[in-house]
């Protein structure tokens, strides 16, 4: 009996965390293709409203949509701070594809901001990596990060011309 007591079993995916999930990920999405799809077809308006409102979403709802499993306040901060960086990233990027007075420096910003952000979530990974809700947060952490630090290097080369 002792030892079922004490055999540690990973956390498991159950359907109350799930249901979440979808509606980040048609938060997040929807303002970003709108962007991409005003950058292919040259509509700046639609780019500018919809990475700027994606922008603002990433910092004030983060929490929700980089919550784990638990309300620990580890947890919290990494949410907060990568909301904050996110934000920041697509704003540099923002500035770097409209050629805006500024972009090179905002941009700086924005790469000096994602390295702590990429530090912190490559330790969260490693060191929670046992627990299914804490991976997953750190994967879906990670991936925005590297495609944001993905477009910043193309924003970047494109408000060089």
């Amino acid at each position: 009996m002792q030892e079922i007591l004490d055999y540690n079993q990973p956390e498991t995916d159950n359907l109350k965390g799930r249901k979440y999930r979808p509606l980040a990920l048609i938060i997040e999405l929807v303002p970003f293709l709108l962007g991409v799809l005003g950058l292919l077809f040259s509509i700046a308006s639609l780019t500018i409203i919809s990475w700027t409102s994606l922008s603002m979403i990433y910092l004030a709802m983060s929490w929700y949509l980089f919550k784990g499993a638990k309300f620990e306040v580890g947890a919290i901060f990494y949410a907060l701070f990568t909301g904050l960086v996110l934000s920041i990233m697509l704003l540099g990027i923002l500035f770097g594809v409209m050629k805006w007075e500024g972009a090179y420096e905002m941009l700086v910003v924005a790469f000096t901001a994602a390295l702590p952000a990429i530090l912190v979530s490559v330790i969260w990974y490693f060191f929670r990596r046992k627990k299914y809700f804490e991976y997953t947060l750190s994967l879906k952490i990670l991936s925005r990060l590297i495609l944001g630090i993905i477009m910043m290097m193309l924003a970047l080369n494109y408000a060089s011309y």
